[in-house]
């Protein structure tokens, strides 16, 4: 298993192209959009969530086991991971 820190990890998220199309029919509107779901996956099964998965659209799921006998209630952590072409559009 790898052993990164969460700048090592961060930094190569933010190598990854995934930058959107906003001209797009497609959801997500790249095919490139989900190469972070892929590292991410990859990630959460190296670390021994076995049902981790990205989908048809880019989202990646993955169930962690909780750590208490309590009934507490589920928790999603849920984010963006595609980035948006509007920097880089020329201001007219």
């Amino acid at each position: 298993m790898n052993h990164f820190t969460c700048l090592e990890r961060f930094l190569r998220y933010v190598k990854i192209d995934t930058q959107s199309d906003h001209d797009s029919l497609t959801n997500p509107s790249t095919e490139k959009q989900k190469d972070l779901g892929k590292v991410l996956v990859m990630e959460l099964k190296e670390m021994g969530i076995k049902d981790a998965e990205l989908d048809e659209f880019g989202y990646v799921y993955a169930t962690i086991a909780s750590n208490t006998n309590k009934r507490v209630p589920v928790v999603c952590f849920c984010s963006h991971m595609d980035t948006s072409p509007d920097l880089y559009r020329k201001k007219m």
